[in-house]
């Protein structure tokens, strides 16, 4: 079961794995720590095979994959995606551009906006 709506590129890699994804959204760890949250994935053991990654390359590149979405969808800052995958925000901003993730959405207005200033 899938808790939120996700974009045509992870739609594709949880579409590969359907039946198999469960997502269980927790409260924070502890009151010492109450600003950290956490995510568990259930993967079938077929399914990780099929992706012929280890467990950390899987978990590293789900929390990739939806740090980007958060972005492009406009939910995170590219800071905060940053963090959320644990990456230096220049290290994540390259990789997200490298998907094809905008990194600047402006209208067309904004982007006149821009220019005029120059």
């Amino acid at each position: 079961m899938i808790l939120w709506s996700v974009g045509a590129g992870l739609n594709m890699l949880l579409e590969s794995i359907k039946g198999t994804l469960n997502i269980v959204f927790m409260k924070p760890f502890s009151q010492e720590v109450p600003s950290v949250s956490s995510i568990t994935i259930e993967v079938a053991d077929n399914v990780l095979l099929a992706t012929g990654q280890s467990r950390e390359e899987f978990v590293r590149d789900a929390r990739f994959l939806l740090a980007t979405k958060l972005f492009e969808l406009g939910r995170l800052s590219s800071g905060k995606a940053a963090q959320l995958c644990d990456m230096a925000h220049p290290d994540f901003l390259f990789a997200a551009g490298r998907l094809g993730v905008p990194l600047v959405q402006l209208t067309g207005e904004e982007l006149d906006r821009e220019f005029q200033n120059d």
